[in-house]
């Protein structure tokens, strides 16, 4: 079972973009809540491995690399030595084909 999540500055990168287009469409309070429900749902990740499932990307499922939903948006990760590692973050509405494409 995994024990922690570590979120990789990628992941970071991508969160930070999430919060600053957010809080230009809805302002900074709807942004901060946003960014805390994405890390919430990241923290759950620790707690089972349902939480994830495989990407539609043969070659990443391959890789060990699964994806998980949180709120409106997808985390790619995968675990490594007892750690869920984060790779990146994107909105699942707007970015989520891109990534598979």
């Amino acid at each position: 079972m995994v024990c922690r999540a570590a979120i990789l500055p990628a992941a970071w990168e991508d969160l930070k973009r999430i919060e600053d287009i957010c809080s230009v469409q809805y302002g900074a309070a709807a942004a901060l809540r946003a960014v805390d429900r994405i890390l919430g749902a990241l923290e759950r990740l620790c707690l089972s491995c349902d939480a994830v499932s495989l990407t539609p990307d043969e070659w990443l499922n391959r890789q060990g690399y699964r994806m998980a939903v949180c709120g409106g948006y997808i985390a790619i990760c995968r675990d490594a030595g007892g750690t869920r590692y984060v790779y990146h973050i994107a909105d699942g509405k707007k970015e989520y084909p891109k990534l598979f494409s």
